[in-house]
């Protein structure tokens, strides 16, 4: 699925200095300095962001944040709301872990795994540029979900899934429909058949 072009942004300042300059110490140390500036803080830089942000295969945490941010999907876990009844505290206001028994203040980020996360970003970057047929609906429930899962087009703007019980991972099914993965057409209605 990744086919990502190789790079090179190397450079040698040293190779630069014309002949005329080949004594010059001084010059030399500066461009050495300028060189090894430039090794640390933008090559390195560009290979960590290629690595951690634009490689979705081995993409981190803070990529895969990224992602989410560019591709409006949200991998948290929405928070709790605040209890009402069996709050303890201190005085009247209940002044102790913002009045709540231990109740969680914001959600947290561990609703997926790391490989789910780059599946999701992977497939819901293609559903923005894949076409919408039931052969490209098939190609990806396969990823998904699992090689016996398969889509029929019932021909009414409908489209049946069918998912194999014995094969399919429920979380990554869930995950297919939470985050809408599939490149249904505008207007098409989707029912899930297990089997």
């Amino acid at each position: 699925m990744s086919n990502i072009q190789d790079y090179n942004i190397e450079i040698d300042l040293l190779k630069h200095i014309p002949w005329q300059y080949d004594n010059a110490t001084h010059l030399k140390k500066i461009i050495q300095n300028k060189q090894d500036n430039f090794q640390k803080y933008v090559i390195d830089f560009i290979d960590d962001m290629y690595t951690n942000f634009y490689n979705v295969d081995t993409a981190n945490n803070f990529g895969l944040k990224l992602w989410e941010i560019i591709l409006n999907i949200d991998f948290t876990v929405a928070p709790q709301t605040p209890r009402t009844s069996n709050i303890f505290g201190f005085g009247s206001f209940n002044s102790n872990f913002f009045n709540s028994n231990f109740a969680p203040v914001v959600g947290e980020d561990n609703s997926l795994s790391l490989e789910l996360k780059r599946l999701v970003v992977k497939l819901k970057y293609q559903s923005y540029f894949a076409p919408s047929s039931i052969i490209e609906i098939n190609r990806v429930l396969k990823i998904a979900v699992g090689q016996n899962s398969y889509a029929i087009d019932n021909m009414d703007m409908s489209v049946t899934v069918h998912v194999e019980t014995a094969t399919a991972d429920p979380i990554r099914y869930n995950a297919m429909k939470d985050y809408n993965l599939l490149p249904i057409p505008a207007g098409v209605s989707v029912s899930y058949v297990w089997f």
